[in-house]
């Protein structure tokens, strides 16, 4: 927070006056009434103002870098879970794969068996 960026102050606004010959006598009689009535009782209460912006400003930053803390660690987040779901989705092919291929071999097994099997003296005679 600079003093470029100091949006968030109040300050007194100087008196001026849309009357052409009178302008400037308003003008005066109205510094003159703040000064007496208000300006000691109104410049606490900016400065108090003030104080309050600063800090509300300050704490805006702050909850604003945690924001970009946290979507920073969301979006890291995001990635490590894409990339998990990427190597579960492979873990899962690679196990339907491996799956397949026992299957078939099982089933070639089997015909080989059975190949054995009516090779065996009797085994054709007990059908």
């Amino acid at each position: 927070m600079d003093g470029t960026d100091d949006w968030w102050v109040v300050f007194e606004r100087p008196f001026h006056s849309d009357k052409p010959l009178i302008g400037g006598i308003i003008i005066w009689f109205r510094q003159l009434w703040n000064s007496v009535a208000t300006q000691w009782y109104v410049r606490p209460l900016l400065e108090q103002q003030n104080e309050i912006n600063r800090q509300l400003v300050l704490e805006l930053a702050r909850v604003r870098e945690e924001v970009s803390e946290v979507s920073e660690e969301v979006s890291v987040e995001q990635t490590i879970a894409s990339a998990l779901d990427q190597e579960q989705a492979d873990l899962r092919r690679q196990t339907t794969e491996m799956l397949l291929s026992l299957t078939e071999e099982l089933h070639e097994l089997r015909r080989r068996v059975e190949q054995l099997e009516q090779r065996l003296p009797g085994s054709g005679d007990a059908a």
